[in-house]
């Protein structure tokens, strides 16, 4: 699928932007199902963290 921003690449134009985008999305969604869900069930986002290691 082509790029609907010809000439520019949103997630590297600004990534700071972008990150809270997508944090603000995740919860919003995680508020919708939870509201729709419980008691039953429960939404939660996982969190993961990927270490680099550096040659020095």
């Amino acid at each position: 699928m082509p790029t609907p921003f010809p000439g520019m690449v949103p997630y590297l134009e600004l990534p700071g932007l972008w990150v809270q985008v997508h944090t603000n999305l995740i919860v919003d969604i995680q508020r919708f199902l939870n509201a729709l869900l419980r008691p039953r069930y429960h939404v939660a986002e996982k969190i993961l963290a990927k270490l680099a290691r550096t040659k020095n």
